[in-house]
């Protein structure tokens, strides 16, 4: 099969055909019939977009940077080359693929979720909200524009932005404890940020491999999905850009 999807407990591949795939499910391509294999790709992933994408690429004298030109989310798409991982079964070689992409910045978590929402303006203002002061008038100021996006509010975000980046290291060697620890996060701020996201336990989450579905999941729990935008939400979110402010351009833009 040239798609393959690989659920949790990620015991053995399923055909992916078009339709959504569930939460924590990998997808893995083989493209040995080029772009046909490639188009069919990108289409399941468009459907299934928590899913993180595993090229399996048939020669060496593929550059992964020709593919890379195509991602939407740069850091996001892992690949595999004939004998990468030999060691490993073809289950455990397509989750350690995952687990070895780089740990997403601030910038590719934005972008990530201003394409899952659909709003343009979305990434530039998560981006203020995570590079933001910890100051009281602008966590009130930030807020008041984040209302737009759902009900999430600045500690949120910032908290999911932090909690997607400690689940990318997972795997590492390092259990979600210990990721936690070394971002200098308690046990009990790692439950609430936990609690936002999902109701898996700790041990669970840390079985999963990658950070798209913890994300996703953040957005359905709070309802910022499948919101219907308000007629002033284009105006709220783009306020800044009418002063000059830095939500003027979308993430990845220019």
């Amino acid at each position: 099969m040239t798609l393959l999807a690989l659920e949790p407990p990620f015991a053995a591949f399923t055909p992916a055909g078009p339709f959504c795939l569930g939460l924590g499910t990998l997808l893995s391509a083989d493209l040995t019939d080029g772009i046909p294999a490639l188009a069919r790709a990108l289409s399941a992933h468009a459907i299934s977009p928590w899913a993180p994408l595993v090229f399996r690429l048939p020669d060496r004298r593929i550059p992964v940077r020709t593919l890379t030109e195509f991602e939407p989310v740069p850091g996001t798409w892992a690949f595999l080359y004939p004998g990468d991982l030999a060691h490993l079964t073809p289950e455990q070689r397509v989750i350690a693929a995952v687990r070895h992409r780089p740990v997403p910045s601030d910038t590719s978590i934005a972008r990530w979720v201003e394409l899952r929402l659909g709003l343009s303006p979305a990434g530039g203002l998560l981006l203020d909200c995570l590079h933001a002061g910890r100051g009281a008038r602008a966590g009130r100021t930030l807020s008041r524009r984040l209302r737009a996006l759902g009900p999430l509010e600045v500690r949120d975000w910032r908290g999911l932005a932090e909690l997607a980046r400690i689940v990318a290291g997972v795997g590492h060697g390092l259990t979600l404890e210990a990721q936690a620890y070394l971002a200098g996060l308690d046990p009990r701020t790692l439950r609430r940020w936990l609690r936002l996201a999902t109701d898996l336990r700790w041990t669970e989450v840390s079985r999963r491999a990658g950070w798209e579905w913890l994300l996703e999941s953040a957005l359905r729990r709070s309802g910022c999905l499948g919101r219907q935008p308000s007629r002033r939400m284009p105006e709220v979110l783009a306020g800044e850009a009418r002063r000059g402010g830095p939500g003027r351009a979308a993430v990845g833009s220019g």
